[in-house]
């Protein structure tokens, strides 16, 4: 535990630019994990097997943590420049609308044989999130506390996220992702 807490106080005491670019390495490795394993399965021009799916399912995991986690230490800092801040909520939205598309490409087809209107259903969740950040926003306005910069990038974070999901959305609609007769033999990617 006590190498648990050194590691936590280590990396909570390095300075944003250095946490920026750890996180910009992890976002890279992300985007080479994606298209190494695209181009992989492109080449065996075949449809996937069960055996296939873990190499992909593994990407999709990734990218979400490498999100969830790039999110929060890049946003933890309660003190930051405003142009630091704007870089670093500008990059959280980067980091999730990437995972959202690996998600909505690798998922999509497989949710819409289950589920017909799954991709309308992202809007209620990209309302929700604007409200969220909205009002993480405002009460913080109104009630001025300690970690009043806190609650601001919260805010602002929910508000990255919902708006990833409006793109995410958007790219869905415009690339068909949600069909389920999609390209299986061009791309030999999962389905189910």
């Amino acid at each position: 535990m006590e190498s648990v807490n050194a590691f936590r106080e280590y990396f909570n005491n390095l300075p944003p630019n250095i946490m920026f670019f750890f996180a910009f390495i992890l976002f890279f490795v992300q985007i080479v994990a994606v298209a190494v394993v695209y181009s992989a399965q492109a080449k065996k021009n075949a449809p996937v097997e069960k055996k296939d799916h873990f190499e992909f399912t593994s990407i999709v995991v990734i990218s979400t943590v490498n999100a969830t986690v790039g999110s929060y230490s890049i946003l933890s800092e309660p003190t930051r420049t405003v142009w630091s801040s704007v870089a670093s909520i500008g990059y959280a939205i980067l980091m999730w609308s990437v995972a959202f598309h690996i998600l909505a490409f690798a998922f999509g087809p497989a949710l819409s044989s289950r589920f017909k209107h799954w991709v309308k259903c992202i809007d209620y969740l990209y309302l929700l999130g604007s409200t969220f950040g909205i009002l993480r926003i405002v009460t913080a306005g109104v009630a001025l506390s300690d970690n009043e910069a806190t609650v601001n990038v919260g805010g602002a974070l929910f508000l990255g996220v919902a708006l990833a999901l409006r793109l995410t959305k958007t790219s869905i609609e415009i690339f068909g992702w949600d069909k389920t007769e999609r390209r299986t033999q061009a791309a030999g990617l999962p389905l189910t």
